[in-house]
């Protein structure tokens, strides 16, 4: 009908598959469920998506499609402020987490969602295939960090990365309960829980240069 502001059947199949990946993982949750909520044919998934995984990575893919454009964007530009010294670790490890925060204020629920999805496959192929990319920026956050703190180990520095990496967990116990109208347990807030989670990791970063 015109005029109707019903989404149209793939953002529907997508909408459906966000929230029943987060409540059961992707092994969980049957096609035809996801079809059934999405008030869709089954084979209209299939024929937008391929498969249930390609349906899971198209979910995903678009929050790790807008960080990676954010990623390169933020290092680039806090480096280009500081040179040719190298930025300050701080700077560094906000860099790391802005685009995570930013598509938290845009979107709340999306991003409790993603991260309860994302957690409940660690180990999958699936999973294995969207840390693909990820793994590439990593790699260009710890080049940035061993600029400015040289005498820590380069493999530690990523490793602190990585562990930055998993903090997405806290945000999801957060945001569930800020979701439900319940005090969150980290922080009083979002913007508090980032500065945490910044000072958190520039420490580590910072003590790695003192790891015999």
């Amino acid at each position: 009908m015109l005029g109707s502001d019903k989404p149209a059947p793939r953002d529907r199949i997508l909408q459906s598959a966000e929230r029943l990946f987060a409540e059961k993982g992707l092994h969980g949750t049957g096609l035809r469920e996801i079809a059934r909520d999405a008030g869709v044919n089954v084979n209209l998934i299939a024929h937008h998506f391929g498969s249930k995984e390609g349906l899971y990575v198209a979910v995903t893919g678009g929050f790790s499609n807008a960080f990676s454009d954010q990623f390169d964007a933020l290092l680039a530009e806090v480096e280009r402020q500081y040179s040719p010294s190298p930025p300050p670790v701080a700077e560094i490890v906000r860099c790391f987490y802005e685009p995570a925060f930013q598509a938290l204020a845009r979107d709340k629920e999306g991003w409790h969602h993603l991260t309860l999805s994302y957690f409940r496959e660690i180990g999958s192929t699936v999973w294995q295939g969207l840390n693909t990319g990820m793994a590439k920026h990593v790699q260009r956050f710890a080049t940035a960090l061993h600029r400015a703190v040289p005498t820590a180990s380069r493999d530690d520095l990523i490793v602190v990365l990585q562990l930055a990496c998993l903090s997405p967990v806290l945000l999801a116990s957060d945001v569930d309960r800020s979701l439900r109208g319940e005090k969150a347990g980290w922080a009083k807030d979002v913007a508090e829980l980032e500065g945490q989670l910044i000072r958190i990791i520039s420490e580590a970063a910072l003590a790695c240069a003192s790891v015999i």
